[in-house]
């Protein structure tokens, strides 16, 4: 498992509390561990990695909550990063192609 320092995505999507971040993610449970700046570890879906305008992004469901976070996103063998999302209108940008797609998805499965 990889460990990479990261912050979190922009327009308060993480809360308050959120800042930098310790992570591993594992392939085959699609899942992601985060650790806060406050030690608390949070273990979150993968519920998509997508593509915007040439750049992958990931979205991220903690355990036991209703609130997505997104990133960007890169991957590298073994190693990834979680790039903080500051553009309040990339971040829009980038939320608004997450929700087309999810319900995209959502509609194929009905």
């Amino acid at each position: 498992m990889s460990e990479n320092k990261h912050e979190c995505c922009g327009s308060g999507c993480c809360g308050d509390d959120c800042h930098g971040h310790d992570h591993e993610h594992d392939h085959e449970e699609n899942t992601i561990h985060l650790t806060t700046d406050d030690g608390e570890e949070m273990e979150c879906a993968v519920l998509g990695i997508f593509d915007v305008d040439g750049e992958e992004y990931i979205a991220l469901l903690p355990e036991n909550s209703e609130t997505v976070f997104i990133y960007g996103y890169k991957e590298d063998g073994d190693e990834i990063e979680l790039i903080r999302i500051e553009d309040e209108e990339e971040y829009e940008k980038i939320g608004d192609a997450f929700l087309a797609i999810w319900e995209e998805e959502a509609e194929e499965e009905e």
